[in-house]
Parts: C-alpha cells; structure tokens; sequence
C-alpha cells in the first residue's frame, strides 16, 4: 500500500467539516449548518424572538415565523463534507431545487451570503431606480445638503491638501487627488514595476 497516499487523503478529509443541509418544517426556507441541528434550531428560535438583533428580528422569515405563530422544527435534506469555499455551492443546489428565494423566504442567494457582493449584485440590478431615487432626494434637499458640506469644508480646511501615500505605488500626492493619481501614467507604471 502505498502510505502517502492514504495520508494525503486523510490530511484533506481533516480540512472538510460535516454539512447539514435543512428545511424548515412548513416553510420553504433552506439552510445549512456546520454545528448540530438542535444548536442551529435554537440559534433560530433565539434571532427570531431577540428584538435586540434587529439585523436577524426583521428578516422575512422570523417575521413570518411570529405572524403565523409557527414552531421552528429543522429537517434535515442533505448530509456532506466539504470544504468552506463549496459550503455555499452545496446550500445553493437546495435554494435553487426548492426554489425557496422566489416561492420562499430565503432572502438572498446562498452565493452572495458575504453581504459586500450581495450589495453590488443588487446595486447592479437596480441602478437605474437609486440613481432616480437619488436624483430626486438631491433636488428635494439641495440646499440642506449644500449647507452641511460648507460646514464641514469650513472645519476641515486642510483635508484635501493633506499628502498621503499612494497604496499602488507608494508616492506621495494629494488626498483630494488620489483617484486622479492612481489612473495616470506613472502610477500604473510603478505598479506594475512592484509585482
């Protein structure tokens, strides 16, 4: 038998972790969990009724939960060991079966759980509505708007001459001119120089 091999196996088996894939009991929502289920169950339960974490007290799904008067009873769907980085992939195949982001709660794609792409996805579906929305909260508090970056210019006058260093090339410029630097010539240049 051939030793190394059998030790390159067991090394990467100790890298994956246990995958629970899980329904909610009469409810089309879809989630996964490294923990035990009872564990997730009860972290369930402790963001539905917490009005202090209002970040998980508002999400469709406890909202429903409380409007209904409905126990949260897990289910488990499916079983895996995985890696961190095909977690995601594996909860994804699930939403996408059960369709539970457009005949469900589930809010978001497992995919974009990190909140950053989330964000940009949306910003890049709906661009047109919040420039308009934007467009039109400026011209409604136009002046308003104009009073506070006056005042704030006016206590803080030094901070666009304030030199920084540039991050790409490490020269120094302006902080008022860091955009403008990083998009010219010498910038790109000394970038590419430093990789």
């Amino acid at each position: 038998m051939n030793y190394i091999i059998i030790l390159k196996i067991i090394i990467k088996m100790d890298k994956l972790k246990k995958l629970i894939v899980y329904r909610i009991d009469g409810i089309n929502y879809i989630g996964s969990t490294i923990v035990s289920l009872n564990i997730r169950q009860s972290n369930h339960i402790s963001d539905c009724y917490n009005v202090k974490i209002k970040h998980h007290y508002n999400t469709p799904l406890y909202i429903h939960v409380r409007e209904k008067s409905l126990q949260i009873k897990l289910i488990p769907i499916a079983y895996y060991f995985v890696s961190n980085k095909s977690r995601r992939y594996a909860e994804q195949y699930w939403i996408n079966k059960y369709d539970s982001i457009n005949n469900g709660l589930n809010v978001m794609n497992a995919l974009f759980k990190n909140k950053t792409l989330y964000h940009q996805e949306y910003y890049q579906v709906n661009k047109k509505k919040l420039n308009q929305m934007n467009n039109e909260y400026y011209k409604k508090n136009k002046k308003k708007m104009l009073e506070k970056s006056k005042k704030w210019r006016k206590k803080n006058p030094n901070f666009r001459k304030i030199k920084i260093i540039c991050p790409k090339c490490n020269c120094l410029t302006n902080r008022e001119h860091i955009k403008r630097h990083q998009r010219s010539k010498k910038c790109k240049k000394l970038t590419f120089q430093r990789h």
